[in-house]
């Protein structure tokens, strides 16, 4: 059986690579910083943290490893410091490809952020787009990136750097999506700022799952992973009131700027397909209505872990 080693195991993608990985017949090395139990035979809880190289080189050396897969990062506007930011997500990610240097290792799957090339200048975003990071969070993502790439191009040894979009889906923190679903679900206003025309593209959490399981066989060098379609403020909530029997009068406006009213987030994930023979194709209104079951069901994300572990 092969093994994975999957850093950020207990946060919301981590935990659906985690399963992919698992129903795929993969055995897991859920990397996470607190003691759980797994409710999979497959998926093995390893305490460990990426910034302590002992904890990752005993995992490694007791189990073995046939693949990295690097979702952990401290997120940007959570209240870390710069500090923080950068040891985990340039230093963590540097402590790693020593890590994939040392073992048997034939693949390292690196989790970019698109955001990080900064103001989306040229439409459709490709690969090639300038790379303008407007935040600490998005420049440690970047040289994160860069460690990893320039890493597969020193060594010839395989390497592959997603830029994600906007994942969605179940455990999802609350981002603007799930925010909307929600006062939708309890009949509350929408409210949008500046014009709504402010665009984004998200992608389904087990289309990113399913793409990681695609580049553990093929793929390599960067490559952007967003979703099928992009859609303004304005439209997801039209979508979401549709989907949810909302009014159409709960959208409103609220008179508040967007310091984002000129971002467009159109996504070019052709390489992607090209290199994986897979891009992420669930439809945004297939993907909220499946989250809008989700959260009408009322259960918490069940991920892999027993019920004493909350992410």
């Amino acid at each position: 059986m092969p093994v994975a080693l999957v850093t950020g195991a207990g946060g919301f993608l981590g935990s659906h690579i985690c399963l992919a990985l698992q129903r795929a017949g993969w055995q897991v090395l859920a990397l996470t910083r607190a003691v759980q139990k797994s409710r999979y035979p497959g998926i093995v809880p390893i305490i460990g943290d990426i910034l302590e190289p002992h904890s990752l080189n005993e995992a490694v050396r007791h189990h073995g490893c046939d693949a990295i897969i690097h979702f952990a990062a401290v997120i940007g506007g959570t209240g870390q410091s710069d500090d923080q930011l950068m040891g985990a997500n340039a230093i963590g990610t540097s402590n790693l490809l020593k890590l994939y240097d040392k073992s048997r290792a034939e693949v390292f799957i690196y989790a970019s952020s698109l955001p990080c090339i900064g103001f989306p200048e040229v439409l459709p975003v490709k690969e090639s787009h300038p790379v303008k990071p407007l935040s600490v969070y998005h420049v440690s993502k970047y040289i994160g990136e860069r460690l990893a790439l320039d890493f597969a191009r020193k060594s010839s040894r395989r390497v592959l750097a997603l830029r994600i979009t906007a994942p969605y889906g179940p455990g999802m923190a609350n981002s603007v999506l799930a925010i909307f679903l929600k006062a939708a679900l309890a009949k509350q206003a929408l409210f949008l700022y500046g014009s709504g025309r402010r665009s984004q593209n998200f992608v389904w959490a087990d289309d990113v799952a399913k793409a990681v399981r695609a580049a553990l066989e093929r793929g390599e060098g960067l490559c952007n992973c967003g979703g099928p379609e992009s859609i303004t403020m304005l439209d997801l909530a039209v979508l979401i009131s549709r989907l949810t029997n909302a009014p159409p009068e709960n959208i409103q406006f609220s008179g508040q700027p967007d310091p984002q009213e000129q971002y467009r987030w159109v996504v070019d994930s052709s390489l992607l397909s090209e290199q994986l023979g897979y891009a992420p194709g669930t439809a945004l209104a297939e993907g909220c209505a499946d989250l809008r079951n989700f959260l009408i069901a009322g259960k918490p994300w069940p991920g892999w872990w027993t019920e004493e572990f909350s992410c």
